[in-house]
């Protein structure tokens, strides 16, 4: 603690730039876009109605059909007499679009940025439906089947895959599997075979590609993760007995509650829609689900780094050397289920909590999708929105990356969170431990207020710690929001170097040739005129006396050089950090 006093002036100057960091950010919150490829089981037309009803908070780049070692033809021409209330047979998406396409004036009520059934219709493909593609339903676990192999290529499905990942636009994809990944393989293949492709692009396109696996069902998940490493895929585990066909028994009580045909029948099959009446199940039993949870717009951004964890789950890199990119959360069922093996990842020390700690607000937060299928916007509920040191997920940076050192208190404050429907807010910080480095408890003091404050421990050093403030409304049915920091614990040197040197103009000016008494010269840019005000510091953040040199045209100072400086520059439009180059 002596050292903390020692360096109180940094310590307080680098909470400034810390907080003044994330007060400029200006951003809106940027969409993650997803193709979702299904093999039509029946698990899998109750997993489209929910996503066809958050299809508002992300970008739908494709959607796709083929098969599986389950669905081994695939369902894109049959299956529509398996909807509820639909006897007719033929092709299940045309009528689950038609359904759609009669609401979606309704929904964009309560969100203008529902895509249309006309849109959605000319995102989807079929992609491989070949059963010779695919390994016998009992040989597993399945062996990497390579894509040039196939006795069908090139399908339309395959073609958008390509297109997406080698377009313009810098997002990453993110491909959810709700069956085989045969199709998504043969993309992947396409992409790193192509003649037309430089190796940068190439490296680009299948960088963009994030893969989530409702475990391998085919040949084509093991095929990636053994040849495509510059992809991420996910293989998948945590969804067993949480969302699939076992969930009233995996789940906690409390939990499954929100999954029984009565919860069903009140909240989704009966007065909500021809959408949610389509809904075939008679429980929530939608396996493929948390493929997609990720994506939603729900504060927890988890799209961004899924290890972070959130609805669909947490995963971990377990062989971070040889598969970078090859995630799991449970380490000892590779290529089949059917079990949670004693390598399973835990939270709070309960396998599976991982998953079904988020599913009461999730199924409350689809309860409220379901209303604004029927209600106006008045009569529904719609999510608050959390602010965490001044940001929300629409106006800062997806994830807050804070840094401190061991003993300081940070200060926590959800003031700025909002909710639309004016419905009073409830306030919990909470620490996710398993999704940081640090990985134990830390105590946050208020933490049922709307400020409160953590002190980072002594021996974090070196750890980060996950903070999330979750916000709850009063409403029918009451829903949540999230906003989530890291907490990087640092060195006070490095702390000082990190934020000068990353600063937010991350601009570099040169100064001109120091004299020979050891004085330095700089000229700033001249936007800075003589109403700015200016600071000097050294690299380790200490205070550099300085002169101003009269000057017409810009401000010019000059200083006893002693290595590398930078400057603090703040008008009344911005602020900017300058490193010095002699």
């Amino acid at each position: 603690m002596k050292s903390i006093g020692v360096t109180s002036s940094i310590v307080r100057l680098t909470m400034f730039f810390l907080i003044l960091c994330t007060a400029l950010i200006n951003a809106e919150r940027v969409k993650p876009r997803v193709i979702a490829t299904t093999d039509g089981e029946i698990d899998d037309l109750s997993t489209m109605v929910r996503f066809l009803l958050y299809s508002c908070d992300f970008d739908v780049a494709g959607i796709i059909q083929n098969n599986s070692v389950f669905q081994r033809s695939g369902h894109s021409k049959d299956k529509a007499d398996k909807l509820r209330g639909h006897s007719a047979k033929g092709p299940w998406f045309p009528v689950m679009m038609d359904a759609y396409k009669s609401i979606v004036p309704q929904l964009k009520k309560h969100n203008p940025d529902y895509p249309t059934a006309e849109y959605l219709t000319s995102v989807m493909r079929v992609g491989n439906e070949n059963p010779s593609d695919i390994p016998d339903r009992n040989a597993r676990p399945y062996k990497p089947k390579d894509p040039s192999t196939h006795k069908t290529k090139n399908t339309e499905g395959e073609q958008l895959i390509v297109k997406v990942l080698t377009d313009d636009d810098p997002r990453g994809v993110h491909i959810s599997c709700w069956g085989g990944a045969n199709t998504v393989a043969a993309a992947l293949w396409t992409i790193k075979n192509s003649k037309e492709l430089t190796p940068e692009q190439i490296k680009k396109a299948l960088s963009k590609a994030h893969i989530y696996c409702i475990w391998y069902q085919d040949g084509g998940g093991s095929w990636i993760e053994e040849n495509v490493k510059e992809a991420t895929i996910w293989e998948a585990y945590g969804w067993h007995k949480t969302w699939d066909y076992g969930s009233l028994k995996g789940n906690p009580k409390e939990v499954a509650a929100y999954m029984t045909e009565a919860w069903m029948k009140e909240n989704q099959i009966n007065n909500h829609g021809p959408l949610a009446a389509l809904t075939p199940q008679g429980y929530v039993s939608e396996g493929d689900t948390p493929s997609w949870l990720h994506m939603i717009n729900n504060g927890l951004e988890a799209h961004v780094d899924y290890t972070l964890g959130g609805w669909g789950g947490r995963p971990i890199c377990a062989s971070p050397d040889t598969k970078p990119n090859y995630l799991q959360d449970d380490l000892g069922c590779h290529s089949y289920p059917g079990c949670h093996s004693k390598q399973a990842i835990k939270d709070d020390g309960v396998v599976q909590k991982a998953n079904w700690r988020w599913t009461i607000a999730a199924q409350n937060d689809f309860a409220a999708r379901l209303d604004w299928c029927v209600k106006e916007y008045a009569e529904a509920n719609h999510a608050p929105i959390a602010a965490f040191n001044g940001t929300t997920v629409n106006d800062g940076p997806p994830i807050l990356r804070l840094e401190a050192i061991p003993g300081q208190t940070v200060s926590l404050d959800a003031a700025g969170s909002t909710d639309p429907d004016k419905h009073t807010l409830s306030y919990k910080w909470w620490v996710y431990k398993e999704a940081g480095t640090y990985g134990r408890d830390v105590e946050i003091k208020d933490a049922a207020t709307q400020k409160a404050s953590i002190t980072v421990p002594a021996d974090a050093l070196g750890k980060t710690i996950q903070v999330l403030i979750e916000v709850t409304d009063n409403g029918e049915p009451p829903l949540k929001n999230w906003r989530r920091a890291m907490i990087e614990v640092k060195s006070v040197t490095d702390i000082n170097k990190n934020r000068l040197q990353g600063s937010m103009k991350s601009m570099v000016i040169r100064s001109s040739k120091t004299t020979a008494n050891g004085l330095t010269t700089v000229s700033l840019p001249k936007q800075f005129g003589t109403d700015s005000r200016i600071t000097l510091y050294s690299i380790s953040g200490k205070s550099i006396p300085f002169a101003i040199l009269p000057s017409k045209a810009n401000r010019t100072i000059t200083y006893r050089s002693n290595g590398i400086a930078f400057i603090k520059v703040i008008t009344k439009q911005e602020t900017a950090v300058f490193k010095v180059l002699q």
